[in-house]
C-alpha cells in the first residue's frame, strides 16, 4: 500500500513575493504577513497597485478614493469576486465618498459607515485579505494572531511600519509557541492513518516543531502523554506527497488555500485530498472541497467531518464520523482505508451538507459558550442547540443538503458534541466572551475556526435568504457591533412564532 499523508498546520504558508514596483518591503518573520510603505509619498499614490494584488478582500477608507486609476482598479477587483469594503465617514462627504457610492452597485462591494468611537485615529490605511489596520499611532494593542492570514498589510509611513513590524514580531513569536505546528487533530488523524500501515508522513510547516514531534514522539503542548505511532513520521518536506494516494487535509480553514497551493507540484494525479477542517473561506465564501479543487485540480476531493475530540481518538476511544465525496465508488474506498476498530467513518456523497453542518456547529457552539459563560442554565443551552439545528437545517436546505445528512453525524451529532463540552475551542472562546472578555482576548491563543467562519456563515445566509439569527449574533459580538447582553436581550424579543 502506498503511504498515506497527513498535512497537519496550523499557520498559513504563501510562497515570498517580491514587493509591488516603487514600494519597499518590511517583513516580519512569518510567511504570508509583509508590510510595505512607499517612500516620501502618501498612500494614495500606491493603492491602485496594490488593489490589483488583492486575491481575497479589501478593506479600506473611502477618503482615499481620490483618483479614476484607483476606482477603476477597486471595480476590477470587485468583478473578478474580490470582497470589498469600503469605510464612510459621515463627517467627511465629498468627492471621494461620491465615488464610493457610485461603485457600491458593483457585486461584492459593500459600504460601511466608520465609528469614531472605536477607531479615533480614523482608517489610515487599508489591509488587503482580511484586517483593518488602525495605523494612526505607532502604538499596536493587537495579538499576532490577529494577522496570521493577511496577504500585504499597506502601511502610510517608513516609522509606522518598522514600528508595526517590531511589535508584529514580538507579538507573533507569543502566538507561535501556544499553535504554530503539527497540531493535535493533525497528529490524531496520523494515528488512526497508522493503522495496518508501515508509513504515514506527517507534515508540518514549522521545521522545530516538527522535529520536536520527532524526537519526543508526542505534541506535549496539546495532547501530553499520547504517543504518536510507530510508523507515523514527522517530515517539513512537502516531496513526501508525491507517493500518497491519500492526503489528509488537517489545517485551519483559512491556511486550506495557501497550504494546497504549496502542495499542488507534489500531488499525485488522482490522489485523494480530505479536507479535515470544518469552515468557510472568508471573502471568497468557499467552502473547503471548493478550495482545494481550485488550487490542486488534479486531486479527488473529500472531505471528513463529525463529533471527535483529537484526545479521545488518540486514547482509541470509540469515535464514528462522516466522510464525505461526490462519488459513492470514492467514499466508499476512502471509509474502508482509513476506518479502525475504534475510529468508524460512515461515508456519504452529500459533500455539501457535510461541509455545512461542520461550519455551522462551530459558529453555534460559540453561542452555546456564551450561555454557559453567562450561567444562563442547562435549559437555556438544550434551547440554543435546538433553535441553532434549525438554523444549520434551514441553510442546509437552501443549499440542497440532504436531510439525513444533517440529522446526522456530520450535523447533530457534531453539534450537540461540540454545543456541549469546553473541549471545543469554539465552546470555550464563547463561555469566555460570555465571562465578560473581549474577542480579541477570550481566544488565549488558540484557534476556535467559528470565530473565522461567523462572518461568511451570515454573509452566505443572506446571500440565500436564510434566517439565521443566532449566527448573526455570535459574528456581531465577535464584530464588537453588540455586547453579549445586548445579544442575548434581541434574541428573547423576537416576536413569537410557530416552531420550524
Amino acid at each position: 500500500m502506498r503511504p498515506l499523508l497527513a498535512v497537519a498546520v496550523a499557520g498559513l504558508a504563501l510562497a515570498p513575493q517580491a514587493p509591488p514596483a516603487g514600494l519597499l518591503a518590511r517583513e516580519p518573520a512569518v510567511a504570508g504577513v509583509r508590510t510595505y510603505y512607499a517612500p516620501g509619498a502618501g498612500i494614495e499614490s500606491v493603492d491602485a497597485r496594490l488593489i490589483a494584488s488583492a486575491k481575497t478582500s479589501i478593506d479600506m477608507a473611502a477618503y482615499v478614493l481620490t483618483d479614476r486609476a484607483l476606482i477603476s482598479e477597486l471595480g476590477r477587483a470587485a468583478m473578478r469576486g474580490v470582497h470589498v469594503r469600503v469605510y464612510l465617514d459621515g463627517e467627511q462627504m465629498g468627492r471621494s465618498e461620491s465615488a464610493a457610492l457610485q461603485i457600491a452597485a458593483t457585486p461584492n462591494v459593500e459600504l460601511r459607515q466608520k465609528r469614531r468611537s472605536r477607531d479615533p485615529m480614523h482608517l489610515k490605511s487599508f489591509v488587503v485579505d482580511h484586517r483593518v489596520l488602525r495605523s494612526g499611532s505607532a502604538n499596536f494593542s493587537v495579538s499576532g494572531e490577529d494577522y496570521q492570514d493577511n496577504d500585504l498589510i499597506v502601511i502610510e509611513s517608513p516609522s509606522l511600519a518598522e514600528s508595526f513590524t517590531e511589535n508584529f514580531e514580538r507579538l507573533w513569536a507569543r502566538a507561535d509557541n501556544q499553535r504554530i505546528g503539527a497540531g493535535a487533530w493533525g497528529v490524531a488523524l496520523a494515528n488512526v492513518a497508522a493503522f495496518k500501515r508501515d508509513h504515514v508522513a506527517l507534515w508540518g510547516h514549522d521545521p522545530e516543531h516538527v522535529a520536536a514531534l520527532a524526537r519526543d514522539r508526542e505534541n506535549r503542548r496539546h495532547l501530553p502523554g499520547l504517543p504518536l505511532a510507530s510508523a507515523v513520521a514527522p517530515t517539513a518536506d512537502l516531496a513526501e506527497l508525491s507517493e500518497a494516494e491519500i492526503v489528509l487535509g488537517v489545517v485551519p480553514a483559512q491556511a486550506m488555500r495557501g497550504v494546497a497551493r504549496l502542495a499542488r507540484p507534489f500531488l499525485r494525479e488522482g490522489a485523494a485530498f480530505v479536507a479535515c477542517a470544518k469552515g468557510i473561506e472568508r471573502g471568497s465564501h468557499k467552502f473547503m472541497s471548493e478550495v482545494i479543487a481550485e488550487e490542486a485540480p488534479q486531486v479527488e476531493v473529500a472531505a471528513l467531518s463529525g463529533p471527535s475530540f483529537a484526545s479521545d481518538v488518540c486514547k482509541g476511544l470509540p469515535t464514528a464520523v462522516t466522510l464525505a465525496s461526490k462519488r459513492e465508488a470514492a467514499a466508499r474506498r476512502l471509509a474502508e482505508q482509513l476506518s479502525t476498530k475504534s475510529f468508524r467513518l460512515y461515508r456519504s456523497t452529500d459533500l455539501r451538507g457535510v461541509e455545512i453542518g461542520g461550519a455551522a456547529k462551530n459558529v453555534l457552539a460559540i453561542a452555546c459558550g456564551m450561555a454557559a459563560g453567562r450561567e444562563l442554565g442547562a435549559s437555556a443551552r438544550a434551547a440554543l442547540i435546538a433553535r441553532g439545528f434549525a438554523e444549520l437545517a434551514r441553510l442546509g436546505a437552501a443549499w440542497g443538503a440532504r436531510q439525513e445528512t444533517l440529522m446526522g453525524l456530520s450535523g447533530l451529532g457534531d453539534l450537540v458534541l461540540t454545543c456541549g463540552s469546553a473541549q471545543s475551542r469554539n465552546f470555550a472562546l464563547g463561555e469566555a466572551l460570555g465571562r465578560g472578555e473581549s474577542p480579541r482576548e477570550a481566544s488565549h491563543g488558540k484557534l476556535a475556526e467559528g470565530a473565522y467562519t461567523a462572518a461568511a456563515l451570515v454573509e452566505i445566509a443572506r446571500e440565500r435568504h436564510v434566517e439565521m439569527p443566532i449566527a448573526e449574533a455570535v459574528d456581531a459580538i465577535l464584530a464588537g457591533r453588540m455586547s453579549v447582553q445586548a445579544a442575548i436581550d434581541a434574541l428573547l424579543m423576537r416576536p413569537l412564532r410557530a416552531e420550524a
